[in-house]
């Protein structure tokens, strides 16, 4: 809690941040971190565990009074819960490295296709911990961060494991494979921040930034030489672009 000059108490902004797929909120935790250095109220929060999406996010609504004067922000499939999220509460909602739709179809080619993501899914459940493993380092990829190996090695070493886990990573893929979020931001009503390193793998991020909104209040920025791991290999670059996005 901050004070003002007259000794009146001033709530810091809450900024509840979500992971993505299978790697915990490891990821979000530089970002976290300096953020908490600019004076917000910077919040990790578990992704929903529900087989029910919709009462899933309302959990986490009512958990933490998610309110207008709140800030919703997401990494990767977190991004696209963010934006639900966003919608219900009507807050301003920020996303990182997050394609509103993560799969290819015949309306959208963008995205991993469908045949790579079914060998993706059947990996995960004959091999599940090796599985993530390599899909850290298929984060990490394409990002020119000098200590890109020292960062992939650290979340590999702190990815989320055991048979519990394992059954929710499969439960999130199921997610990605059928969400669709663009429909949702063209509708969201709220300012908007998108982060997308330009050399993400894991799906277009040119693509999307062209089928994002395209509203005076909808900020979207290309990072040169980053990859999917965005918040943890510019972390600091992210936390000054949200703390511009949230500054009057």
């Amino acid at each position: 809690m901050l004070f003002g000059m007259k000794g009146r108490q001033v709530m810091k902004r809450r900024i509840l941040m979500l992971g993505g797929f299978a790697l915990g909120d490891y990821p979000l935790r530089d970002l976290a971190a300096a953020l908490q250095d600019d004076g917000y109220a910077a919040l990790p929060v578990p992704l929903p565990q529900d087989e029910d999406l919709p009462a899933g996010l309302a959990a986490v609504c009512r958990r933490y009074a998610l309110g207008a004067d709140d800030v919703v922000l997401g990494w990767s499939l977190g991004g696209q819960l963010a934006a639900l999220l966003a919608a219900a509460a009507g807050c301003r909602l920020v996303t990182l490295a997050s394609s509103p739709k993560f799969c290819a179809d015949e309306d959208w080619a963008g995205g991993m296709a469908a045949e790579a993501f079914a060998r993706f899914v059947r990996r995960q459940e004959a091999q599940p911990e090796q599985n993530v493993a390599q899909f850290a380092a298929l984060a990490g990829m394409g990002d020119d961060c000098p200590q890109l190996r020292q960062i992939v090695r650290e979340v590999r070493a702190r990815v989320p494991e055991g048979e519990g886990q394992a059954a929710v990573n499969l439960r999130h893929l199921g997610w990605l494979a059928r969400l669709d979020t663009f429909a949702c931001l063209h509708r969201l009503p709220v300012p908007q921040l998108h982060l997308l390193g330009e050399n993400d793998v894991l799906f277009d991020s040119a693509a999307v930034a062209a089928r994002l909104p395209q509203r005076p209040d909808v900020q979207v920025r290309l990072l040169a030489g980053v990859g999917h791991l965005l918040p943890l290999t510019r972390a600091q670059a992210c936390a000054e672009a949200v703390h511009a996005f949230l500054t009057p």
